[in-house]
């Protein structure tokens, strides 16, 4: 009995691409959030993590919905990739501070990750990264992410409030559902 999951092609390009491209309006944030917010209940209802949850991960249609894809496939390699010469590169930005300081990995942790590209979506850069890979590490363990609000003035309240209650350190003071988020989203459409 083999259980898979089947991957659409999609035309757009991933959501990495389209940040250096172009910054979004709120609008379509919030649009994209929603699309990323049901495919994240999707997973967590049936016990899949994703656990790689990043802006190269998430594939924009044709008709300028998000996509989660990759689900759980950069796992091995990215353990493999930890313990190898050039240690973490890249993923790192997007791992929860749980999963970086005690290995633990659960939908709090994509809730996390979720947040942290929600921050760049709005403000065009990441909430985290600091000049070097210690830095990084260092603010994405102790919750130090950059001022939303004054790097997207135009954000609204109850969005920098959501980034805000996605990125805590601490995942118990993190909101713990992704289908909470969409319901935070939707409310606001």
């Amino acid at each position: 009995h083999m259980s898979y999951i089947v991957m659409e092609y999609v035309a757009g390009g991933d959501l990495k691409a389209l940040l250096l491209r172009e910054k979004l309006t709120i609008e379509r944030v919030v649009k994209m959030a929603i699309d990323l917010a049901s495919a994240l209940t999707r997973a967590h209802q049936l016990n899949i993590i994703h656990r790689d949850l990043k802006p190269a991960n998430i594939l924009i249609g044709a008709d300028k919905t998000a996509k989660l894809s990759d689900f759980g496939i950069a796992w091995v390699q990215r353990l493999e990739r930890l313990t190898s010469d050039d240690g973490m590169v890249g993923t790192l930005n997007y791992m929860a501070p749980e999963m970086i300081s005690e290995g633990v990995v659960d939908k709090r942790s994509d809730i996390w990750s979720f947040g942290t590209v929600l921050f760049e979506m709005v403000a065009g850069v990441h909430p985290f990264v600091g000049d070097n890979v210690g830095t990084s590490l260092q603010n994405i363990l102790s919750g130090t992410s950059r001022d939303l609000e004054k790097l997207c003035p135009d954000c609204p309240r109850f969005l920098l409030d959501l980034i805000q209650s996605m990125i805590a350190p601490d995942p118990q003071n993190r909101i713990s559902s992704a289908r909470q988020v969409g319901a935070a989203l939707e409310a606001q459409r």
